[in-house]
């Protein structure tokens, strides 16, 4: 009787498990994407109101993964939502990086270092 109550709490609980996803990735090119703004910031590629818009679009990622994370698990929609929304993320930083508006200041500042 305890072996068949434990075999079937193991096998209700394996379908609950396997939809949980692992954040790392997600956190992986957070950061990756937050280096790289500062380093288009520091270089002068990036504008103030341009620097400010992609922080804030990272902040509304940081947003959604932590409404992701606040049940507990992360489900593969919610995975898959987030992903999006980093890889439009990582176009908007590329977008605005190489679109010839640039910081005079920084950008004169970024030779003499």
């Amino acid at each position: 009787m305890k072996r068949t109550l434990i075999a079937l709490t193991v096998l209700a609980t394996t379908p609950f498990a396997a939809q949980a996803h692992d954040t790392t990735p997600i956190e992986r090119e957070m950061a990756s994407q937050y280096n790289q703004i500062k380093e288009y910031r520091r270089s002068g590629e990036l504008t103030r109101i341009e620097y400010r818009r992609l922080l804030r679009e990272q902040g509304h990622i940081d947003n959604l993964l932590r409404q992701a994370r606040s049940d507990g698990q992360v489900t593969g929609r919610e995975f898959r939502r987030i992903c999006n929304v980093q890889d439009d993320a990582r176009a908007n930083i590329l977008r605005e990086a190489s679109d010839w508006q640039y910081s005079r200041f920084r950008r004169w500042l970024a030779r003499y270092r």
